[in-house]
């Protein structure tokens, strides 16, 4: 089973971003992205949303390293 291994918020002066990681592509299957052998995803993040990224990146995080199957994001 496809499973995540992070998220993380980068702060950066012009461009901050979230990112996304996955142990495989087939994580992002349901995702229309290109074809390839994707396993992370990167997403801008404009300075109006820039707080409330870096808090859920923080949660996402937390969610997956508290799940009962290691990768998976469960419920809170």
């Amino acid at each position: 089973m496809p499973r995540l291994r992070g998220v993380e918020f980068v702060r950066r002066a012009m461009a901050s971003r979230i990112v996304v990681t996955a142990d495989t592509a087939a994580t992002f299957v349901e995702l229309p992205l290109p074809s390839g052998d994707l396993t992370t995803l990167r997403a801008t993040v404009g300075p109006r949303h820039r707080a409330d990224a870096g808090s859920w990146a923080a949660e996402a995080g937390l969610r997956i390293a508290g799940a009962e199957e290691p990768g998976l994001i469960g419920d809170p």
